[in-house]
């Protein structure tokens, strides 16, 4: 495939006291191999204060594997501080480790990993998951969160 099946915009900037920092807006284009797309999903979830295993497994069938998606916290900011934690839940040792937080009207496109669900060991014992048995999880904080989560296919 052509890389002009997704393109992703991203930017950041930060202007706080003598503090200066322009990034920019970038895009790049990048391909999905799925033919046709797979996804978006799941779509609309509530993030419970106790948290949620996201189930991809449209996702995995006959060879694929998730791949580009994008999280939006549907509170609006001017009547919620609540918000979202979102990352890896390891089945094995019921622990949750998030890796990123969207406050609510946010949102954040990201790339599942192509070893998501694989352990890639760092030869020390203890510093990570369990391998295999873990899944994307996502929690509210501070309450329930309602959130759009999107992902496609590879």
């Amino acid at each position: 495939m052509a890389k002009t099946d997704a393109v992703v915009f991203t930017g950041l900037q930060v202007r706080k006291g003598s503090v200066f920092f322009p990034a920019g807006n970038t895009s790049f284009s990048c391909d999905i191999a799925a033919d046709p797309a797979v996804g978006p999903t799941p779509g609309y979830v509530l993030a419970l204060q106790a948290g949620v295993h996201i189930d991809l497994s449209k996702l995995t069938t006959g060879g694929l594997s998730p791949g580009l998606g994008v999280i939006r916290n549907l509170l609006d900011p001017n009547e919620s501080s609540n918000f979202v934690e979102y990352g890896v839940f390891d089945k094995n040792s019921h622990k949750f480790y998030p890796w990123n937080e969207a406050l609510p009207g946010e949102q954040y496109p990201f790339r599942i990993s192509q070893f998501f669900g694989y352990e890639m060991g760092s030869g020390v014992i203890g510093t990570g998951t369990d391998g295999s048995n873990v899944c994307f999880h996502v929690k509210g904080v501070g309450g329930d969160v309602p959130i759009y989560l999107g992902v496609f296919a590879r």
